[in-house]
């Protein structure tokens, strides 16, 4: 689910009023979706699929495994990982499918984790004190 809303606090640089705020987009995943989308796209060959398929409409098996390097049947697991990550669409065409890539998919992965922006932990600073030597011999 895609929103918009604003952020308390954060104000853009611009002239003296601090009173305008601006919007930033948010994104709520579900944990489920979120998990098989990343999943998903955690194997080369899977990215190389939708890299593929980035710039084209419908393409069939074949011009896929012929163009990432890979088997029907490895490709038809990974093809079957990225449907079930709605990252790809199919659609049968006589007697072959064919795939095109789910771009709001990838969108909203890429929203979701441009929105972790300082959610993440920094490493700490370096210190000069062994934290696994007891307190006295600090």
């Amino acid at each position: 689910m895609l929103g918009v809303g604003q952020r308390g606090g954060d104000h853009p640089p611009q002239g003296d009023d601090s009173r305008q705020r601006f919007r930033v987009y948010y994104f709520v995943m579900s944990r489920i979706s979120e998990t098989s989308v990343f999943t998903a796209l955690g194997h080369p060959t899977r990215r190389a699929v939708l890299a593929y398929l980035r710039d084209r409409d419908y393409v069939r098996v074949t011009d896929i495994a012929e163009a990432v390097g890979v088997g029907g049947s490895t490709l038809s697991g990974h093809l079957r990982t990225l449907r079930a990550a709605e990252l790809v669409v199919s659609r049968r065409r006589g007697t072959e499918i064919q795939y095109r890539v789910n771009l709001t998919v990838i969108d909203e992965a890429m929203l979701l984790l441009a929105s972790l922006g300082g959610a993440l932990h920094q490493p700490r600073p370096h210190n000069n004190h062994d934290d696994t030597a007891p307190e006295e011999e600090r």
